[in-house]
């Protein structure tokens, strides 16, 4: 099985353009999405040949023997991933905490994804946010080594939770056309700059981290989602008179400290929120 696979990588003429992997068999597609795994053993169980990838315990598989979710997390994995050969009928990608590296294309995403886990690991590089599958809803990717700008005006609608802390994304980024779902955004920890408008955050949001950028410019408060129960600006260079009066009700974790922002807080000892200003 093994050779046969080789031999239809080695076949593959890139001028043909990318292969239908619904031509492809489940047994396949794995192999080849792990192609770049140097320790192949900690997935496979075996340290000599692949084995049936029915027996594999990190693989669950729907009623038709198609696999639907893929969970590698804290194994310890090492090398890359080819996520051109994700099984087509995947839902779930889990494979963090490992020392997984390369870049991560995510051009041609199965359309049933809905959640993706690849944080703390060692991915570098470029993101492409533009063709993401249309009903995902969890794309977690901190704490990598990934870089370069952030677009954020065409994500899914269905998106529910983003998280890019922790890598060296920079230039400036937009939160005006958020998917109207999202509840938990954190872009914290890294180089983004410029001013971010406040006042068009979708209305299901309840965690915003923007803290320790290079954020600048002055805030609008007044506008906030009334869900909103944290939101971190802290460690930027955000300036000006704040507004802090019209804070929503729900928040009640909010850290405004190592900026040059000024203003009145308010704190009610009967909700005792948490403010670090």
């Amino acid at each position: 099985v093994l050779c046969a696979r080789m031999f239809f990588v080695f076949c593959i003429d890139p001028s043909l353009g990318r292969v239908d992997v619904h031509s492809l068999s489940e047994q396949t597609l794995i192999e080849l999405l792990i192609d770049g795994v140097l320790n192949k053993e900690v997935i496979t169980g075996n340290h000599d040949d692949i084995t049936d990838i029915r027996t594999w315990a990190s693989l669950g598989f729907d009623e038709e023997n198609r696999i639907v979710s893929i969970d590698w997390s804290q194994q310890d994995v090492q090398g890359s991933l080819n996520l051109q050969w994700l099984p087509v009928k995947l839902q779930n990608l889990s494979a963090y905490e490992n020392e997984f590296c390369g870049t991560l294309d995510f051009s041609s995403l199965p359309s049933a994804l809905l959640e993706i886990q690849l944080q703390d690991n060692n991915f570098v590089g470029p993101i492409n946010l533009c063709r993401l599958p249309r009903a995902m809803s969890v794309l977690i990717l901190r704490e990598n080594y990934l870089n370069g700008s952030l677009h954020l005006e065409s994500l899914p609608s269905t998106m529910t939770i983003l998280s890019f802390g922790g890598n060296s994304f920079h230039g400036c980024v937009s939160l005006m056309h958020l998917p109207k779902s999202l509840q938990r955004h954190s872009l914290s920890l890294n180089q983004l700059c410029g001013e971010v408008n406040l006042t068009q955050l979708p209305q299901q949001l309840e965690g915003l981290f923007l803290n320790e950028n290079k954020f600048c410019g002055s805030l609008d408060l007044s506008q906030l989602p009334g869900k909103l129960r944290v939101l971190y600006l802290s460690f930027n260079n955000f300036s000006g008179e704040v507004d802090f009066s019209n804070l929503p009700e729900s928040i009640d974790n909010l850290n405004v400290s190592h900026t040059l922002l000024s203003g009145t807080i308010v704190c009610t000892v009967a909700n005792r929120p948490k403010y670090k200003v």
